[in-house]
Formats: structure tokens, sequence, C-alpha cells
């Protein structure tokens, strides 16, 4: 071999990762062999389309031009290393990292550093001589990633009238298009219930205002059984101009909802892998306005009332709700003992005993 380089453990998620993928990938035509002793699959997946991957043991002997390493120096220590030049890499200034902890070995013939930062701190610690050489980079082309938003109440699945099980099956089809076709998703759910556990689906709690994530989204989403009657969500977002992901209920074609601002998965999914393509690929360019109103006309008419303030008052929890597993309604959960939380005055009867479980809720 030319080159060799070794690095012990490859992480899901790193920037040695990402320089050993920005060399390998900025320099096509040199002869490089990766050495490892535990890799993230995804990661040597994509080191292996531009360079050789191999996973180290001791006695394994790498026979190179030039050897290069981190801080792990395995193959150096148990000697299976014959190399003209052998080369150690500094990531990181070991002033912060930590001084007893800067690699040294008496087989290295020569330290890089990847910034002078990096460089003057090592020599100021080792005395050796430190180069610098700054890390490649070249930008990936960005791949196709859709923000996607839902604002509904999940049903557990003995009631699916919401859509979960077609939340769980769009999940499905979307991760197989993106693996085919390079592309990526996120999907945030402002749900009370979780019944779906899936990486790319990010559980957020109920807000009251939701514009800004709304208007900040590819599509919204609402795959509910043929039972709803207005659904804001799909207005709400329709206003701001962003297109949904629809089952074909009755009461969108009442309102004039069409594929000209909207996706359409049929109720049975049948059509489900045609629906993502779509939502990849296909435009929008629309405006939309709800139907007309008109409560203003449908309520009496007479002096408005003052409206009085909310009054509200922290309070502190005791330890019945938790050991009894009963939810406090102020905040949709079982609470811890001591825990403070918000309430009205006309709530403080019933969470200091008068209540039909007879227990004193709070403080």
């Amino acid at each position: 071999m030319t080159n060799a380089y070794y690095f012990s453990r490859l992480s899901p998620i790193g920037g040695i990762e990402t320089f050993l993928y920005q060399l390998a990938k900025t320099n096509p035509n040199k002869d490089i062999t990766f050495y490892y002793k535990v890799a993230d699959l995804n990661q040597l997946k994509r080191l292996s389309k531009y360079v050789t991957c191999k996973q180290y043991s001791k006695g394994m002997k790498i026979k190179c031009d030039r050897f290069f390493c981190n801080f792990n120096m395995d193959p150096l220590i148990n000697g299976d290393v014959e190399a003209n030049e052998k080369i150690l890499v500094v990531h990181g200034n070991y002033d912060w990292l930590g001084a007893e902890r800067a690699p040294r070995n008496p087989e290295i013939d020569r330290v890089i550093a990847v910034s002078k930062d990096s460089a003057e701190a090592y020599t100021r610690i080792t005395g050796i001589p430190c180069e610098v050489c700054y890390n490649p980079l070249e930008p990936d082309e960005p791949n196709k990633v859709l923000t996607l938003m839902s604002a509904t109440r999940l049903d557990v699945y003995t009631e699916n009238i919401k859509g979960t099980k077609r939340v769980e099956k769009l999940l499905e089809a979307l991760d197989k298009y993106c693996e085919l076709n390079g592309t990526d998703y996120v999907w945030y759910m402002f749900s009370t219930l979780k019944p779906i556990q899936h990486p790319k689906l990010i559980y957020m709690e109920p807000r009251l205002n939701l514009s800004g994530f709304q208007v900040k989204s590819d599509y919204g989403i609402q795959l509910s059984d043929n039972v709803e009657g207005f659904c804001y969500t799909t207005h709400e977002f329709l206003s701001y101009g962003i297109p949904m992901v629809l089952t074909p209920c009755n009461v969108y074609k009442e309102c004039k909802i069409n594929e000209d601002m909207a996706i359409f998965l049929d109720f049975d999914c049948s059509n489900i892998d045609e629906v993502v393509e779509k939502m990849f690929t296909k435009t929008f360019n629309f405006s939309y306005k709800p139907p007309k109103s008109d409560w203003s006309k449908l309520l009496g008419k007479g002096k408005k009332v003052k409206v009085e303030p909310l009054k509200t008052v922290m309070v502190t929890a005791t330890s019945e709700s938790y050991n009894r597993h009963i939810k406090i309604t102020e905040v949709d959960r079982v609470v811890n003992p001591g825990e403070r939380f918000e309430t009205t005055l006309e709530r403080l009867p019933i969470l200091r005993g008068d209540n039909p479980y007879g227990i004193k809720f709070i403080e």
C-alpha cells in the first residue's frame, strides 16, 4: 500500500470521522487503505465508496509507504507497522484536552496538526516540532430534506380514526424512498399520545400557537379516517401557503381543497409510493382562503361584559397522586412529589381533597 490510515473507532458522528471521509473523497486518485477496530456501518459504507477499508486486529501486518494515525496507535504499539514514514496527526488543542493525553511514540517520524493553534499547543507540551496541514473540505451536494409536521390527537391502535396506522405506513414508505434516492426527512408530531416510536418522528409538546412551526414546514400531514368535520390544522397550513398530505375526507372536496394544494393518500394506502414520490418532486403555487364563516350573525347582540383576567397560583404536589398514578389535569400527567405547577383559584378546593378520590394532591 502507498498510504495506510488507522483510527480505532468510527462513531456514528464525529469530526475525525468527517475528516477521514473528506480525505478520501478529495483524493480519489490516491491509494489509501483505512484500518479500524470498530466502525459504525453507515460511516463504513460512506468511506468504502472511495478507499479500501479493513478491520485491524493484533498481528495483522501493515506494510506501506506512509502510515498515519491519531491518538490511538495500536498497530505501532503492537509492532505491526512497516512503513517508510510514520506520521501522527493531531486533531485538537492538548492544552485543553489535557497535556498528559498528548500522544507520543518513539516510532513517529513526523507530526502534523490540523491548525496552528493545535500545533503550537502540542509543541509547547511535548517539545516535538509540529507541522500544520488544514483539513480538506469539499461540501457535499445538499440532498433533498423534507420538514413535515402534524398537530393531531394520535390514537392508540384500538381507535384509529386519526390515522395512527397510516402514519406508520407513511414513515416506512418515506424510509424506503430516502434509502433509494439519497433524500431525507424529519417529522414533527405535536401530540399528547406517543404510540409510534421512530427515529425521524420527533414528538413535541402541544402548544397553542403553532404558526411559526407551520410556516417553516414543507408539508402538513393529516391522515384521518373520513370523520373530519372541518379539520382546523388543514385550513391553517393551507392559509399559510403550505401544502398538505391528506386522506380524501369528504369535507375537503366541500371546501375546494384539491390536488393543486394537497397530495391525497388513499384510505387503504394503496397509492402510498406515488404519494411519497410526489412529496419529494411536486411543486406547489397556490393561495387559499377558508370558507366564509357566519358565526358573527349567529351570536346574539348585546353589550359586552368586562372580561375578568384569569387568576392563577403556583402549588406544590404531595406524594399522593404519584403513589396512586393519577394524572393531574394541569400538566396531563402524574406529577412528582414536591413538583410545582400552576392552577386556577377555582381548582384549589378540588386539589386539596374535595374530589372523588378524597386525595390531597397539593400542599
